[in-house]
Protein backbone atom coordinates (compact mmCIF):
# COMPACT_ATOMS: atom_id res chain seq x y z
CA UNK A 1 0.00 0.00 0.00
CA UNK A 2 1.75 3.29 -0.94
CA UNK A 3 -0.98 5.53 0.80
CA UNK A 4 1.26 5.60 4.08
CA UNK A 5 4.55 6.36 1.88
CA UNK A 6 2.76 9.45 0.75
CA UNK A 7 1.64 10.47 3.82
CA UNK A 8 5.33 9.82 4.96
CA UNK A 9 6.56 12.39 1.98
CA UNK A 10 3.71 14.72 3.01
CA UNK A 11 4.90 14.97 6.80
CA UNK A 12 8.54 15.55 5.51
CA UNK A 13 8.10 18.10 3.30
CA UNK A 14 6.10 19.59 5.46
CA UNK A 15 8.82 19.47 8.28
CA UNK A 16 11.10 21.21 5.68
CA UNK A 17 8.47 24.18 5.18
CA UNK A 18 8.96 24.49 8.76
CA UNK A 19 12.89 24.27 8.66
CA UNK A 20 13.21 21.20 10.90
CA UNK A 21 14.78 19.68 8.54
CA UNK A 22 16.96 20.18 5.99
CA UNK A 23 17.59 18.75 2.76
CA UNK A 24 20.86 17.75 1.68
CA UNK A 25 21.66 17.22 -2.75
CA UNK A 26 22.15 14.13 -2.21
CA UNK A 27 18.43 13.33 -1.20
CA UNK A 28 19.13 12.46 2.31
CA UNK A 29 17.66 15.17 5.43
CA UNK A 30 19.36 15.79 8.30
CA UNK A 31 17.55 17.79 11.57
CA UNK A 32 18.05 21.24 11.98
CA UNK A 33 20.01 21.90 15.67
CA UNK A 34 17.68 24.46 17.40
CA UNK A 35 19.28 27.15 19.01
CA UNK A 36 23.04 26.49 17.43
Amino acid sequence: MQTSRRVAIAVLERLDTAMVTRRLPDGTRVLRHQGS
